[in-house]
């Protein structure tokens, strides 16, 4: 049984870690979960967000294990601490739960906020009529559905070091793979190899990142900006939608 220890006061969602950055814009205390392998190998860190962020191979792995095991052995940690993050998770909203209805409050999901004006850019011209819009969304909204299992599937980040004989592989629910391969491994120390995982682990999680932020939005920002001038009209003189429509 891994060894797991977790350190969070505000525990995420289940299920996944968001890109970096979401920590700080919250105003969350940044904490971490770590977890070792079976073989207390190796242990890997998650941020607050769950994101891989480092690991640690303990010294004098060479004379217990190849290089194959200690590979392996850094994905059952990653994987361990996501489970521990996870439960983690599940247990602190299953408290808050109680502690509501302990307490007699009930409470709604909060409105999300309105875009803000800089956000989209301003359509110029005389936008199409709602419901063409309307069709478009609901047609590009749909074709996204279907293509976003596709899309998380193919967004995978890699990560190197020492000149690709250590590489990583990252996905949207942490660490995927570890190949730690050629005749350096071997010779490489604990403290060495600590460091260039970690530093392969965060290169992989800034590429998978980009590729994230890269992949195309289910609605595009000119569609955005003619919705938006209907909305600014409606907003103006409330009564134009009513006079359109008889």
């Amino acid at each position: 049984m891994p060894q797991q220890s977790t350190h969070r006061d505000h525990p995420h969602a289940p299920g996944a870690w968001a890109p970096a950055g979401d920590e700080a814009a919250s105003g969350r205390e940044a904490t971490t979960t770590t977890a070792w392998d079976s073989h207390r190998l190796a242990r890997v860190t998650l941020d607050a967000q769950g994101s891989p962020a480092a690991v640690q191979v303990v010294d004098g792995w060479e004379q217990r294990a190849g290089a194959d095991a200690l590979a392996a052995a850094v994905l059952e940690a990653a994987r361990a601490a996501a489970r521990a993050l996870d439960e983690q998770a599940w247990a602190a909203l299953a408290d808050d739960a109680d502690r509501r209805r302990g307490a007699g409050r009930t409470t709604s999901t909060p409105a999300s906020p309105a875009p803000s004006p800089g956000t989209t850019p301003a359509f110029t011209g005389t936008p199409r009529p709602l419901d063409e819009l309307a069709e478009i969304a609901i047609t590009s909204l749909s074709a996204a559905s279907q293509a976003s299992a596709a899309d998380d599937a193919a967004a995978v980040g890699t990560g190197s070091a020492l000149d690709h004989e250590i590489e990583v592989r990252v996905v949207r629910g942490g660490v995927a793979g570890v190949t730690l391969r050629g005749p350096r491994i071997a010779r490489t120390s604990g403290t060495q190899l600590s460091r260039l995982l970690t530093g392969a682990v965060r290169a992989a999680v800034a590429d998978l990142e980009r590729r994230i932020a890269a992949q195309t939005p289910a609605v595009s920002d000119e569609l955005l900006a003619e919705v938006l001038a209907h909305l600014r009209a409606l907003t103006a003189d409330p009564t134009s939608a009513a006079a359109d429509r008889t």
